[in-house]
């Protein structure tokens, strides 16, 4: 019999081809051999499959998408291509999950199928296939509409307020002229300068970020202690700063801020790898739309999920997702994001939302600026 794997990754479950069904198409079953029995948890489909080898499945599962047939990236040479013909098909690959006790056959399509009626929330609109171009705008659209107006309001009103020592600045106004990132390579430390781009953009969204961590509230303090307007945990603050202690000056509060967001461009790229990131910056026509439209969010995504993480994840992403079935543009954000969440415990709901709000924020901000009536009908309450 013939042994397949998931993407390249040796960790990822095998597959043995078991025969073909009525249609003629393989059908295969999970080679339990490799690991111990006790890291088996059931699988809803009612096989078994070890945790790892599960989230494996479900992350690749959600990130290509609707239109894939699981036999069509398991064995693309013999295997019918993933159209809507496939999908359609009852008779479509069969993946056979085995237990001494228990053997459960479900198709490829059933199982993809499943997968994105639990896990996606799409427009009506949504098409088999890679996820719709406006995936991104759609979802930041609905946080932005989620923002109750009192709390804009108030928002709005401590984004206002003037600077103590900096009178001729609103809080938003001087935290994107007060804020810098490294824009020197730390040759010390052997970390990077944040490029230029990257930082412009970065700082074109901070008022949409710090409305998320703060609403702009200098002594806003978390469930978790994290402190100040850009919600500063103390441990964060005794690493940067030598003490436990977390200064509320808006100030000295952007100075670890932009220190924290330097570094977790080095674990970008150092946990990522060169490699990776090469293979992604070829889904963009140009380096501005690469940084912009990934680099960037993941980048916010990084604050509240660690660069360590969005790192590590990112690697995995490209190494167990074919290039050809990546999305471009904020897209390739969202499907990262979908299949982080799945294949890794430590990035969850909040971390997969965290930079559309931000940026949902950040919309909403530019809408006000751009409109005079609704700018006045917030100022005046």
């Amino acid at each position: 019999m013939e042994n397949f794997k998931i993407g390249n990754n040796s960790s990822q479950p095998k597959l043995e081809k078991t025969g073909v069904n009525e249609a003629g198409y393989p059908s295969y079953k999970v080679n339990r051999e490799d690991v111990e029995m006790e890291e088996y948890v059931k699988d809803k489909e009612g096989g078994w499959l070890s945790e790892e080898q599960r989230k494996s499945l479900k992350g690749y599962l959600m990130a290509i998408g609707v239109a894939a047939t699981s036999a069509n990236f398991i064995d693309r040479d013999n295997s019918p291509k993933a159209d809507e013909s496939n999908l359609d098909n009852k008779n479509a690959p069969t993946f056979v999950f085995e237990d001494s006790s228990n053997t459960v056959e479900a198709s490829a399509q059933d199982i993809i199928q499943t997968e994105v009626d639990e896990r996606f929330v799409l427009p009506d609109e949504q098409i088999k296939g890679k996820h719709t171009l406006d995936r991104f705008a759609a979802e930041v659209e609905k946080f932005a509409g989620d923002i109750d107006e009192v709390d804009l309001a108030e928002t709005l009103e401590f984004a206002n307020k003037p600077v103590v020592n900096h009178e001729g600045y609103t809080r938003a106004e001087y935290a994107k002229a007060a804020v810098t990132f490294r824009s020197e390579d730390d040759t010390r430390r052997n970390r990077p300068a944040v490029p230029e781009l990257l930082q412009d953009e970065l700082k074109s969204v901070l008022p949409g970020w710090l409305a998320q961590e703060s609403r702009f509230k200098g002594d806003a303090v978390s469930s978790s202690n994290a402190a100040g307007i850009a919600q500063v945990l103390p441990s964060t603050w005794n690493e940067y700063r030598g003490t436990k202690k977390v200064s509320l000056s808006m100030t000295e509060q952007l100075g670890v801020f932009g220190e924290l967001v330097s570094d977790n461009y080095h674990y970008l790229k150092h946990y990522a790898g060169d490699e990776t990131l090469d293979k992604l910056r070829n889904k963009f026509d140009s380096e501005e739309s690469f940084v912009k439209d990934l680099i960037a969010p993941l980048m916010v995504n990084a604050y509240n999920a660690g660069g360590p993480l969005i790192g590590k994840s990112l690697k995995s992403f490209v190494e167990n997702v074919p290039e050809s079935e990546m999305d471009s543009g904020k897209e390739l954000f969202v499907q990262f994001a979908d299949y982080a969440e799945i294949s890794s415990d430590n990035y969850r709901q909040e971390q997969k939302d965290y930079a559309k709000k931000v940026y949902a924020f950040q919309s909403v901000f530019d809408d006000l600026d751009d409109n005079e009536e609704t700018r006045v009908k917030f100022a005046s309450r």
